[in-house]
């Protein structure tokens, strides 16, 4: 301790010493520093402004070859760019509008046998001939469908090519499509399927059997007509109806053409082009039910229907006979159902059925009295039931009916006496393959047996494959 305070204290007086000036001057130099600038300023004269040194402008650089080929590479770069990005938005607008359009078809290559077939021809009056056989290799139909749907809109052509009726139309139609509310309707105008019944709907692709029953075929030869249809569905219910022209219409090959006012397929067709000679529109509907293992409905029908029956030029024995009309009440009711049941181990049943009755009332027409025998009842039926089996094959049965009532017409008419013996009941069935859903191969069998001395040797056996897409 001793020698510790020895050396400190002159170290600390040598410290203090240095110190010293520097504090002393820290005073002086803030009080300096306050006077000057709380003391005013006396303004002084404006000292000459002596200009700037004048600086030395910087050389241009000269952009090398390679910079000059880098940025025309970059600017060419930029410029695919920009052109890929428009030709993508182009893509994608017409990848939009390819999506709403859509193809599909169906061909149906077929061979027929027919028991009444007799090799040779018949020849009429004018000298045409038509061969009397018909076992044949044909192609019964060839679909081509063109379906494009956009904004509340709907467009469809559908196009049949065939060796049995030739070239034609089938449904074309514009539609105005409702998405604002729930009922789903849609509203068209063209060509199109009468909404009656399940078996006149249904295409015939689907159909089990190679030809549509007899009764469907008396009341909706052609299956369309034109005109306009409301469509729509709510929950497990839905509608159609329509306003059609009201031609019953059949094909001859070339043009589609009113049939005759019996509707036998043996009787002579009238020429009216696909017009309807009567101005009055017929309407046509159906309410329907889907639940989806159990659907059904009633259908309706009603208009009016002028057959004219041709003149017949004056003969050495007998006076020229002119045209007469044969006008008519079409009243047409039906009711189907279809239900869908699995058979374990088996596989899926579908089991359908539809029952029709029409009734024509004669009618006078300009000045023309009604004729009482052209007033006629006729209903029919079809069952038709089809099993699946693990989903590859298929087999099915049908049973259907045709007959005009002979208690609708009037005593003393030729049509009354015809219609005593022109019920018709047809058995049929056949197996279905499905390689795929693409393919589906059919051989069916049917014996129509007519009543009483109109038995007739006529079965028909057919071997179908058709490829759809």
């Amino acid at each position: 301790m001793v020698h510790m305070t020895k050396f400190s204290a002159p170290i600390l007086s040598l410290s203090m010493f240095l110190v010293a000036p520097v504090a002393m001057a820290q005073p002086a130099a803030t009080s300096a520093a306050a006077a000057e600038t709380s003391a005013p300023t006396a303004p002084a004269e404006a000292a000459p402004v002596e200009a700037a040194p004048a600086q030395p402008v910087a050389p241009t650089a000269v952009a090398t070859p390679q910079e000059i080929a880098m940025a025309a590479k970059l600017a060419a770069l930029e410029a695919k760019v920009a052109t890929l990005e428009e030709s993508s938005k182009a893509n994608q607008a017409a990848l939009a509008s390819a999506s709403k359009l859509k193809f599909s078809g169906y061909v149906q290559g077929r061979y027929e046998w027919h028991q009444d077939a007799i090799n040779g021809a018949t020849f009429s009056s004018s000298g045409t001939a038509t061969a009397t056989n018909t076992d044949r290799f044909l192609v019964r139909h060839a679909y081509l469908t063109t379906q494009y749907t956009g904004i509340n809109a709907e467009y469809l052509m559908q196009i049949d090519a065939n060796t049995k009726d030739g070239l034609g139309f089938k449904d074309v139609y514009a539609s105005f499509i409702d998405t604002w509310t729930p009922v789903k309707m849609k509203l068209s105008v063209g060509q199109f399927r009468y909404p009656f019944g399940y078996e006149v709907q249904q295409s015939d692709a689907d159909r089990e059997m190679p030809e549509r029953a007899p009764i469907e075929k008396f009341f909706f030869d052609g299956e369309r007509d034109r005109g306009v249809r409301l469509q729509g569905s709510y929950d497990f219910f839905n509608f159609a109806v329509a306003l059609v022209n009201g031609t019953i219409l059949t094909y001859d090959g070339k043009n589609y053409i009113n049939l005759a006012a019996s509707k036998d397929p043996s009787a002579t067709y009238y020429p009216f082009g696909s017009n309807d000679p009567n101005e009055f529109k017929d309407w046509v509907g159906r309410l329907g039910l889907d639940l989806g293992y159990l659907v059904g409905g009633l259908s309706g029908y009603f208009g009016k229907g002028l057959y004219i029956k041709p003149p017949v030029a004056a003969t050495a024995t007998a006076p020229a006979v002119e045209a007469t009309p044969d006008s008519r009440y079409k009243y047409r009711f039906g009711a189907d159902v279809q239900g869908y049941i699995d058979v374990p181990s088996v596989g899926p049943l579908a089991l359908k059925g539809e029952v029709i009755y029409g009734k024509d009332t004669a009618r006078q027409f300009h000045g023309t009295p009604a004729n009482p025998c052209n007033s006629s009842a006729t209903w029919g039926f079809i069952l038709t039931a089809v099993q699946n089996i693990s989903g590859k094959f298929g087999v099915v049965a049908r049973l259907d009916m045709k007959d005009t009532l002979a208690s609708s017409i009037a005593d003393g008419c030729a049509e009354k006496t015809k219609s005593e013996s022109d019920r018709v009941i047809t058995t049929g069935g056949g197996l279905l393959y499905y390689a795929s859903p693409n393919i589906k191969a059919t051989v069916t069998y049917e014996h129509p047996t007519e009543q009483g001395a109109n038995k007739k040797d006529n079965d028909f056996a057919m071997g179908q494959l058709q490829a759809r897409f």
